[in-house]
């Protein structure tokens, strides 16, 4: 198991006629000194690149996961923040004092393919994303509503009010949207179903969702808590062995290792038969978001404006 963080260079070529470009498409080196502090990030499993967004840097980029070079970086024309990819295909919020975009891209080439007007709010305003394919849809959350972009139409479909959320989660196969906010969580059907919501003693951090077998994982402080989506209740509220405060962690599930994975103070992993986590990497500080690129077996977090990488090998495969 390795842990590193994936240093590389830049480069950059100017706009091309016909329209803006999230970014070019050569590769050029640049000086690792130099390079940018990473704020948000994306993996893309079928160009096999992770999406970079550079905050403070105003700049997106795309790194080979393997070689560990740069295939582009760009300064964006607007403020970058939120990126996402999801079937193959990028998304990034940016924006300036007039507004925000959601920009479609392709995440090998940065191409952009598409836009969807986000209306009067602030880049920083958008916190999550969660991804729908039946629409398909993009769902966007701030701190005060919950937003939903047709993608077969790129048009921005009327938003819901719904404060405090902290983490969002597609059920795919029970056609569900789970968000995690201040109360607890809440499911929203997304093909007509009714929906429902838990109360949470402590305030939830990440979720995740296993529609295999329709269970639910959230994060909540010292304990982690599983539950059941068809029958609507809490399965099992357990605490972490040893005892730990993973309050903010964001969450990834492998479902057929049985292992939940955590970014916070430590890069982090469960066993969900046992309730034991152990240590993948002590962070010292909260790191977010975090990827896990199940093809890959590996898991990709920010930490101090680096990407760190891990690669866990499931249990289930050590046996085949």
């Amino acid at each position: 198991m390795a842990v590193a963080a994936l240093l590389a260079g830049a480069c950059n070529r100017p706009q091309t006629a016909g329209g803006e470009r999230v970014g070019p498409s050569r590769a050029q080196a640049r000086d690792p000194e130099v390079e940018p502090l990473v704020s948000h990030l994306a993996v893309d499993l079928e160009s096999r690149h992770l999406v970079a967004v550079s905050r403070k840097e105003r700049t997106i980029g795309a790194i080979q996961i393997f070689t560990r070079q740069w295939s582009w970086s760009h300064k964006a024309p607007r403020q970058p923040g939120l990126v996402a990819v999801y079937g193959g295909e990028g998304f990034l919020v940016w924006g300036s004092g007039d507004g925000a975009e959601l920009v479609r891209f392709r995440p090998a080439t940065g191409d952009t393919v598409g836009a969807a007007d986000l209306g009067p709010r602030g880049v920083d305003d958008f916190r999550v994303s969660a991804f729908d394919p039946a629409g398909p849809t993009v769902y966007l959350a701030t701190d005060r509503e919950l937003l939903a972009v047709d993608l077969r139409t790129n048009r921005l479909l009327p938003g819901r009010a719904f404060p405090g959320v902290v983490d969002l989660a597609v059920d795919e196969s029970r056609r569900l949207l789970v968000l995690s906010h201040r109360r607890g969580v809440t499911w929203v059907g997304l093909a007509g179903q009714p929906g429902g919501e838990i109360e949470l003693e402590a305030a939830p951090g990440g979720v995740a969702a296993d529609p295999g077998s329709g269970l639910l994982y959230v994060v909540a402080g010292r304990k982690w808590i599983e539950i059941d989506l068809d029958a609507r209740e809490v399965v099992r509220h357990a605490s972490f062995e040893p005892e730990h405060d993973f309050s903010g962690a964001r969450v990834a599930l492998a479902a057929s290792c049985r292992r939940l994975y955590l970014a916070a103070d430590h890069l982090a992993e469960v066993d969900l038969d046992s309730g034991r986590w152990e240590p993948i990497v002590a962070l010292g500080s909260p790191a977010a978001p975090l990827l896990h690129a199940s093809a890959l077996g590996a898991l990709f977090t920010i930490h101090q404006g680096r990407i760190f990488s891990s690669y866990q090998r499931c249990p289930a495969e050590e046996v085949r």
